[in-house]
């Protein structure tokens, strides 16, 4: 007997009877209350997917690999496999794309909590926290044998298996898992990336490489298209999500919550994996300290970037980084330092450390010829294999953030990070909506004043907002036949004119002896109704 379950991007899903028990049970029903990209939804509204789907996305898309390439791998291997695809994420903790940093911490690791699974430990756990009646993994796989053989393709502790194919296909470099969530997570972002090369189902081989069977792919230009564009996948899912500057201030904040509840007992370690993911931010809020942090999360009122390092920062200030990562006192000495430069309080203040790149050793994904010869994509393709490892790389990232909403105090922030590191950065704080609202109040007046006193100039500003790009005085003075000083007398007025606290309406930039000027982007739809 079959089940069939209808997903949104491959139709119904068919299941045998063995793998619809392990669906209902405690472990595979959490899943479907932890959000597949955790805050990310914060960014991307419709991220709203849940490990529950992506589960069974892993065991369809695992299935087609082993049917399209015929892989000769045996029915009760076959069974297996699919088992251990349909369940490979019950060890997930809630928001794991945060939380699983914690296992450097002392948290149960994802080895451990799959032991936990499997031997019954986990169902301990959860009835001593809650009345559940569904049942459990491990009253379902009974056979020890069985147990030991899930164990050794979901984790890496049981380096002894005797099934590494069946491991690569769930946990190798491309793979089911990968496959769907790239496919998965573009959908639900809004974003085209997933629509990777469909050639890759049909390019799966089994090859020899050192001694050893593993999961290779055919040697053809057709499957190298269709590698890259699935790495390629990779690298752009984890730009444009993962380490996108507001999740990664979400995650932290998350994590310190997490810290504070720890902290006053409102939570234990084991809290991560058995609770979902608004169980387990409301549970908390129990914590006097965690519950603000909890709240500004629940409500997207996220603390505001002030200073942002970049990949191009100097090998100086990213040992000085790393530095912070591994001495906490010195990192708390930076965070007082900037709080006195800045007069910001220091519990107002985060630091964002880089996250780990994200980068797998893809060169090692192995190639076989028809004629039995084999190669790794890194010895077929270096440059392409070594400029994707550049990309990797440039997402290096080193933030200081705050809960001061005002652009005056993210500056003084900005400045005594400056100071201290003697860099710029790449960011610069902006302006709060409600400024930019008062700047444009106050800007009207001075609008309507120049074109009562200074009524000329004001042919100057419609050639700038009609090209809408930096011009030059000569390509102002060509535009309205008129000399490139009169223009400079004009733009020189404007800008002593139109200006206030906020700023100035024009902005210039040289490019060699060149001055070339624009207008503030924020002030343009003031400016239109202005001249119009």
């Amino acid at each position: 007997m079959v089940f069939e379950i209808r997903d949104a991007l491959y139709g119904d899903i068919v299941l045998s009877t063995e793998e619809a028990r392990l669906l209902n049970t405690f472990e595979m029903q959490r899943l479907r209350h932890i959000k597949q990209l955790g805050n990310v939804s914060l960014v991307y509204p419709s991220a709203n997917h849940t490990r529950f789907e992506h589960s069974l996305g892993t065991r369809w898309m695992t299935q087609k690999i082993v049917r399209i390439s015929d892989l000769p791998i045996s029915r009760s291997d076959r069974e297996l496999l699919y088992k251990c695809a349909l369940i490979h994420d019950i060890a997930e903790p809630a928001y794991a794309h945060a939380t699983e940093r914690l296992s450097t911490q002392g948290f149960p690791t994802h080895e451990e909590i799959i032991q936990y699974v499997l031997d019954g430990t986990y169902k301990s756990r959860v009835l001593e926290r809650k009345d559940v009646e569904n049942r459990f993994i491990c009253d379902i796989i009974t056979s020890e044998e069985e147990r030991h053989q899930i164990q050794s393709i979901l984790t890496n502790d049981l380096e002894e298996t005797n099934k590494p194919l069946l491991r690569e296909l769930i946990r190798g470099y491309i793979d089911g898992d990968n496959l769907d969530y790239l496919r998965r997570d573009s959908f639900f972002l809004g974003l085209s990336y997933g629509n990777y090369d469909d050639r890759i189902f049909a390019s799966f081989r089994i090859a020899k490489y050192e001694g050893e069977e593993h999961i290779a792919f055919r040697d053809s230009q057709d499957t190298l298209n269709s590698i890259l564009s699935i790495l390629d996948a990779r690298f752009v899912s984890r730009r444009a999500a993962y380490v996108h500057h507001a999740v990664i201030i979400a995650d932290d904040m998350l994590l310190e919550a997490l810290k504070l509840a720890l902290a006053e007992d409102a939570i234990d370690m084991f809290d991560i994996f058995i609770l979902a993911d608004y169980e387990l931010l409301y549970k908390m809020r129990n914590s006097a300290d965690a519950r603000p942090v909890v709240d500004r999360l629940l409500y997207r009122n996220l603390s505001k970037r002030a200073y942002v390092l970049g990949s191009d920062t100097s090998s100086e200030i990213k040992s000085k980084v790393r530095n912070f990562i591994t001495d906490v006192p010195n990192c708390a000495d930076f965070k007082q330092q900037i709080s006195e430069k800045s007069e910001i309080p220091s519990d107002r203040i985060f630091i964002h450390f880089p996250l780990p790149s994200g980068w797998k050793d893809f060169h090692r994904i192995l190639l076989v010829s028809d004629d039995g010869g084999t190669v790794t994509l890194g010895q077929k393709m270096p440059s392409n294999v070594s400029l994707l490892r550049e990309k990797y790389d440039s997402l290096w990232r080193f933030m200081i953030s705050t809960y001061e909403v005002s652009k005056d105090a993210r500056d003084r922030l900005y400045d005594a990070c400056s100071r201290i590191f003697g860099f710029d950065g790449i960011f610069r704080p902006k302006k709060t909506p409600e400024e930019i609202r008062k700047m444009k109040d106050d800007f009207i007046p001075l609008l309507e004043k120049l074109r009562a006193e200074e009524p000329s100039s004001m042919i100057a500003l419609k050639v700038l907002l009609d090209k809408d790009k930096p011009l030059s005085r000569y390509d102002i003075a060509k535009e309205l036949n008129i000399k490139p000083p009169t223009v400079s007398h004009y733009l020189t007025l404007i800008n002593r004119k139109l200006s206030n606290d906020f700023g100035k309406l024009l902005t210039m930039k040289r490019v060699g002896r060149v001055k070339l000027w624009t207008i503030d982007r924020r002030l343009k739809e003031v400016l239109r109704n202005g001249l119009s």
